[in-house]
């Protein structure tokens, strides 16, 4: 019996310049294991100077009728400092009638992450509702974002647990 495979997306590799013209380039790639079951396909590639992102969806959907939308960004250069820092970082770009609730964060690790959901019911601004669960990580030249977008104003537990141990297998590594 073939065993499960997880698709491994992974960001391609970061160069960022230092500060000194001779500093050695360096990469930096945060990868994670998403779920097989979905058959992901990319359906947006970003890349500026400042931003690499890939957007994800199940392979039978469309954008417009995705159930599931998956993220993986990384911001060059922007490295808030601390855990606080990076919360607030967020709580700054939401709207009024979304919440953020901070889930679990390791302050402890020489990568700091956080993981934590926001959930905005239908309003004027927003026709459908919307809730994300981020994994956000603080690398040594970038701040990753991986997160799950779903069209429901609220995440119920158990889809709230199945991905964050999905978001938990992210991981930095160095090129």
């Amino acid at each position: 019996m073939r065993k499960k495979i997880l698709i491994i997306f992974v960001l391609a590799v970061l160069f960022f310049e230092g500060a000194s013209a001779q500093q050695k380039k360096k990469g930096e790639e945060l990868s994670i294991e998403w779920p097989a079951e979905y058959n992901w396909k990319v359906i947006q590639r970003t890349e500026t100077s400042e931003k690499k992102a890939v957007i994800i969806i199940p392979g039978n959907e469309t954008p417009r009728t995705a159930t599931i939308i998956g993220t993986i960004a990384a911001y060059s250069n922007l490295k808030p400092g601390n855990l606080d820092s990076i919360i607030a970082l967020y709580r700054s770009g939401i709207d009024s009638g979304t919440v953020l609730t901070v889930l679990e964060r390791g302050d402890s690790t020489e990568k700091p992450w956080v993981i934590f959901k926001t959930e905005t019911p239908v309003t004027n601004k927003y026709p459908i509702a919307e809730s994300d669960l981020y994994y956000v990580r603080q690398g040594e030249y970038a701040l990753f974002e991986n997160y799950v977008a779903i069209k429901k104003p609220l995440m119920d537990a158990e889809f709230t647990e199945k991905w964050i141990k999905i978001l938990k297998t992210a991981k930095i590594m160095m090129q």
